[in-house]
């Protein structure tokens, strides 16, 4: 085995001459190599900034515009558009005034769209109702950057339609009160639409929904048609049917060679009954019957309110009676209810002071107490005042009875009685919900018509507002 050389007087060759030229370039290009991609990175990651910055800032001046929309109702947020008579500072936008250096009053505006362009809406003195408004606001500025800003609120995919596909929510009859609530007031509606295949019900007409007027006028029509086809020709075929047994029987007893034939049951075809199916026949014969009962009682040192309510059409023709009975609603409330609103729209069997509608109320609590009735208006405008008969057992209900209507009568056990008390409220049909689409755009000098055509937006926000 070879030793080492252990000698310190014998010393080791050594390389001192450092890194020849080859090998320094060699040692750039391996960094420029690494470098290139790092620092694309590196401005890639300052670009991301940048446009995130951005998004921010364009977002937050959404969600500022959307947050000022929403604390105004339609006709405040109207008036903030209204460039020809700004009466007030704008508010919609935190920090912006329009009579200030910030943006200009004729900035702020209301917009139209007609065939795919946006102008500048003529305000007139009484401003129309729309389903859709556009507002526009130009230049405004977020964290020192101009934008412009098109608004569009749109009533329509909140309402009944077929089209949009929308909820009720715009067709529905509320009232014009702030002190209701469901949950402390009983509220009722006379005019109901129900699906005839699933019995289904609810306020506002809709697809696959019919009024509950037209199907019992139709319903009780059929009835008639069905008694009248019973009593005359199914009765003789009864009558056939009847004699062709005996005649038959004494036929197999005498052993006849042919024997009697017996007698085709009828069908019935309602299309053979069409009179019974005329409007103007029928209606005057039928009494609409809106019937409500209430129910307070105490269980456990606690107020509970039944409150059931059923609708009844009755009627007679050529000595034939039928009744139609729906329930509409029985509602259980955990309170001592001491409102009821019955929000009412003419039926079709109401015409005159004899062709009445019916609300009969009965309080059957072990010790009444008193009780507000209310009938108002289910929609704006009626053309005619309706012809109502309020029905009640007895004075000793406690029922006080208001109506903003006219052609309104109290009666007691036949007696009419005369202390029915006016009142103001009344529902309403109108637009309650909009949705809000708000699309900022970079900021382009130039008229109106230029603003918002064809332009790609940098962000677009979404919401609702409820008034």
């Amino acid at each position: 085995m070879k030793k080492r050389n252990l000698d310190p007087s014998k010393k080791i060759k050594r390389n001192n001459q450092g890194f020849s030229l080859i090998e320094l370039l060699v040692s750039i290009v391996v960094l420029a190599i690494i470098a290139v991609p790092l620092m694309n990175n590196f401005f890639n990651a300052m670009k991301m900034n940048r446009e995130a910055e951005a998004i921010q800032k364009r977002s937050n001046l959404a969600a500022n515009i959307m947050e000022g929309l929403k604390s105004l109702n339609m006709e405040e947020t109207l008036k903030q558009f209204n460039s020809s008579s700004v009466a007030a500072p704008f508010s919609i936008i935190e920090g912006i005034d329009v009579n200030g250096n910030s943006i200009a009053a004729d900035d702020v505006m209301r917009l139209q769209l007609n065939t795919g362009v946006y102008s500048e809406y003529p305000v007139s003195t009484e401003e129309e109702k729309k389903d859709t408004y556009y507002f526009g606001i130009n230049g405004v500025k977020e964290d020192g950057k101009d934008y412009d800003v098109l608004i569009t609120m749109d009533a329509l995919p909140y309402k009944d339609m077929v089209s949009s596909g929308g909820s009720l929510m715009n067709d529905y009859p509320m009232p014009d009160i702030i002190n209701l609530d469901e949950k402390t007031n009983g509220m009722l509606f006379s005019d109901i639409w129900i699906n005839e295949n699933t019995g289904a019900l609810k306020i506002s007409s809709g697809v696959d929904f019919n009024n509950l007027d037209q199907v019992a006028l139709s319903s009780l029509g059929e009835d008639y048609a069905y008694e009248k086809w019973y009593s005359t020709i199914y009765q003789d075929y009864l009558n056939e049917q009847t004699q062709w047994q005996i005649d038959y029987q004494n036929a197999v007893i005498n052993k006849a060679v042919v024997l009697p034939a017996k007698p085709t049951e009828p069908v019935f075809n309602p299309s053979n009954y069409s009179t019974y199916f005329d409007i103007n026949s029928l209606i005057p014969l039928i009494t609409k019957t809106m019937k409500i009962v209430v129910n307070k009682y105490i269980i456990d040192s606690k107020n509970y309110t039944e409150l059931s309510y059923k609708i009844n059409y009755q009627c007679n023709l050529s000595g034939i009676e039928k009744n139609l009975d729906y329930d509409i609603a029985q509602t259980k409330y955990t309170i001592a209810l001491d409102n009821i609103y019955l929000f009412y729209k003419p039926s079709i069997y109401q015409s005159d002071v004899l062709n009445r509608d019916n609300i009969k109320i009965d309080n059957i609590s072990s010790d009444p107490s008193p009780i507000n009735f209310y009938v108002s208006e289910q929609e704006d405008g009626l053309s005619i005042d309706p012809f109502i008969t309020i029905l009640r057992t007895s004075d000793l209900d406690k029922f006080t009875v208001f109506t903003d209507l006219t052609n309104i009568k109290q009666v007691i056990n036949g007696i009419e009685i005369d202390n029915v008390k006016k009142h103001i409220v009344n529902a309403t049909v109108k637009n309650r919900i909009y949705a809000i689409t708000i699309q900022v755009y970079e900021y382009m000098v130039g008229g109106l018509e230029n603003k918002y055509q064809a332009r790609d937006e940098l962000f677009t926000l979404k919401s609702t507002r409820e008034e």
